[in-house]
């Protein structure tokens, strides 16, 4: 079973935030450069204090065939597009349990989605070396 989570990160305060407390959890507020207020969960106290962040692409957390479980980015901002994503890579780890495919398959199977620039440069660059 597969889930999906946004990241989240703590980053140093930023400067000339405005510190102040609402339902008992301390927020940071602050204007960016040319931008709009942005307004964060503040974590830590004194010089310790810094700012969560969540991540702006989904995460999904999935079992992988050899029992192991790997954090994967899909690379959406859209909810409903990242599982999407996430159920195509359980079912593709689903094939490699049910002995359909082998992981190797699956590898190679990714690599013929690349550009033809791309494996071109490669050859290029392998020929070259």
């Amino acid at each position: 079973m597969a889930n999906l989570f946004k990241k989240r990160t703590t980053r140093p305060l930023p400067t000339g935030a405005e510190l102040f407390t609402k339902n008992g959890e301390r927020f940071a507020r602050w204007t960016p450069r040319g931008g709009k207020p942005k307004t964060a969960r503040v974590t830590g106290d004194g010089d310790a204090a810094r700012i969560q962040c969540e991540s702006g692409t989904w995460y999904c957390r999935v079992r992988m065939a050899d029992g192991s479980r790997l954090d994967v980015s899909t690379g959406c901002r859209d909810k409903s597009a990242a599982l999407a994503r996430m159920t195509a890579l359980e079912n593709e780890q689903e094939r490699i349990k049910a002995g359909v495919i082998t992981a190797s398959e699956a590898k190679t199977a990714k690599h013929g989605h690349r550009a033809y620039a791309d494996m071109v440069a490669d050859f290029t660059q392998g020929m070259a070396a």
